[in-house]
Formats: C-alpha cells, structure tokens, sequence
C-alpha cells in the first residue's frame, strides 16, 4: 500500500471518459482491481475511501462489510441496483448517482426506435434482403405509421421521461399519458396527463416508453396483459431496466401478433448472454441495443466528470449533491 495520505477511490472499470479521470487523480489515487470478479474487488476494497462502478460490476453488503475506510459509493448512472444500499445505508455511507446526467440520449434513443418500429424500418430493411418486392403496391402494402398527433404513455415521469416527453410533443405534437405513483398532476403541469394504472396507460396509447427505475415494486411490471392491452398497432420501447418488463412475455406477445414491435436496450441478466440476445432478436419486429442508450460523445464526458467532482467534493467534507440514501445525512 502506498504510503501517500490522498484518498483512494477504487474504479472497478475505467471511467467513461478520460477527463474524468484526469480530475480524479488530480485529487485522490485511483485504484483498480484486477477484474471485476467479486474476489478480485474484495482483494483491494479495503483500501479505498470510495468505490465508483458502473455495471454489470455489484458492489455487495459482503464487499461493503470489507471496506472499513468507505466513505462514499458512486454509480455513473442514475440507477443504484449495483450497490446493495440498505447495507450503505446501514454504515452511514452515501451513495451518489448521476441521476440527470444523460437524460437527453436516453430521449433521443426512445424517439428514435419510435419511428422506426411504427415505420417498421426493421421489417423493411429485413425484407428488402430477402425477396423481391411488389415495388407498385409497396406505398400501400408497406406503408408505415406517423407519430404526429398520438399518444404516447411514459412509465415514470423522472429526469428521462421528463426530457422525452418535451421532445415528443415538440417533435410530433404527441399527446403524452404518464403513469408514475410518486408524481401528482400537480408536478406534471401541462407536460403530461396523470393516469391511475398501467392498464389505462396502456390501453390508451399507441406507444409505450419505459423510464423507470427497477425496484422491488417495478421488476416484472410489464406483463403480457399489459402488451395486449397496447394493442396490435403498439410498440413498446424499453430503456429502463431489464427486470421491469417480463422478456417472456415481450417475445410471446410479439410472435403472437399481439403488438406491432418493440425496441429493448437493457436486459436481464445483464450482460446478455449470445443465446439470450439470439432469442430476443429471433422475435419479430425486435430491435435489440447492448444498454447504450444513455450513451453518446456529450454524455460520457458529462458523467464521468460529473462522477470525479462528486466524489473529490464528498471525500473533502462536502455535502453530495444527489443522494440515492439521503438519510445517512441525518444520522
């Protein structure tokens, strides 16, 4: 162990951009474990002052349990189901996401797959391929779907479905429905209209977009009735993560016809394993992406930094300024 007095703040991968980086060291000694195996972060975890991870690595009560100079748990992204927060939360440790650091890619993504599934470029881009086309027919026989004017119903009116829900209606004049227990219609003004349950959600819209977080309430919350629901003309884009909709039930509804398709960036488990991803991208109309939504060039920059100012300002007495267990503060 080095004999400097910096703090150490343990990367369990690189960080996504290289200025993060810069400022983390300019502050503290970055150290890194061997692989991202549980017993190879358990060699080095208790050196560090702070753990900042991104997935498919999990930071674990038994990791935790092994790091008594933990002073602070960084994720890059805004979701925490990598670290095991009860058991932070019980050692007074906070942990620190970037919750709204990327809203915008994970919208534009969301918008994207929109178009191209009601515009079915997929199927069109598949079956220009494969056969020969009735080139006379195909503007009525192919013709797609327009996004101007619809609804679109939004699981979780947070940073993301926020930002998506402006851009849709900028973009396509959509109506917006959104479904979110813990936002009033008060908080949602004229950005959307407040429904009581998924299934009028569902059954009202013509698009669903999934940007909620994956807790014990939300893993498997979209099931095939919900799919049925949207109708045969629906399409479900999920930028979420991968427990909030049921994998089964989204392959089965769309082999049964049941909805028109569906564009999938997260998955569980993560990451996918080639049999899994082959199965997915086996169901019509699928489009499948390995969990980049919320990446492009602006927001890797933007994380990164926003992750290494956060963590030199928490190790340096700092008060965090976004707080996935506020109450350790009051403690």
């Amino acid at each position: 162990m080095s004999g400097t007095s910096r703090p150490r703040v343990l990367l369990v991968y690189p960080l996504l951009d290289e200025e993060g980086e810069k400022i983390l060291a300019a502050g503290a000694e970055i150290i890194r474990p061997a692989s991202d195996r549980e017993a190879d972060i358990a060699a080095v975890i208790g050196e560090a002052d702070a753990v900042a991870l991104r997935g498919p690595a999990k930071l674990t009560a038994a990791l935790i349990a092994q790091a008594p100079r933990l002073r602070a748990i960084a994720t890059m992204g805004s979701g925490t189901d990598s670290v095991d927060v009860p058991a932070a939360t019980a050692r007074g440790i906070p942990v620190l996401n970037q919750a709204g650091g990327a809203p915008r890619p994970v919208a534009e993504w969301a918008l994207g797959c929109m178009v191209v599934m009601h515009r079915k470029m997929l199927v069109l881009h598949e079956r220009l391929q494969k056969e020969n086309l009735d080139w006379v027919s195909r503007p009525t026989a192919l013709a797609g779907f327009e996004l101007t004017g619809t609804t679109i119903g939004v699981v979780g009116l947070g940073h993301i479905g926020r930002h998506l829900a402006r851009m849709a209606h900028a973009a396509f004049d959509a109506r917006i429905l959104a479904y979110d227990p813990f936002v009033d219609q008060a908080k949602m003004g004229d950005l959307a209209e407040k429904v009581g349950s998924l299934e009028e959600l569902c059954d009202r819209s013509e698009t669903l977009a999934i940007h909620c977080p994956l807790l014990p309430s939300t893993r498997g919350l979209i099931r095939r009735s919900h799919l049925r629901l949207l109708g045969r003309n629906g399409v479900i884009v999920h930028a979420a993560r991968g427990g909030v909709v049921d994998e089964a039930d989204l392959v089965a509804a769309l082999h049964a016809g049941e909805i028109k398709g569906a564009a999938v960036d997260v998955f569980d488990p993560e990451p996918p394993s080639i049999e899994q991803a082959r199965r997915l991208a086996a169901a019509p109309n699928l489009l499948i992406t390995p969990h980049i939504a919320g990446c492009s060039d602006q927001s890797a920059r933007n994380l990164a930094t926003g992750l290494a100012r956060d963590v030199l300002h928490v190790l340096g007495g700092g008060k965090p300024r976004q707080l996935v267990n506020p109450e350790v503060l009051t403690e």
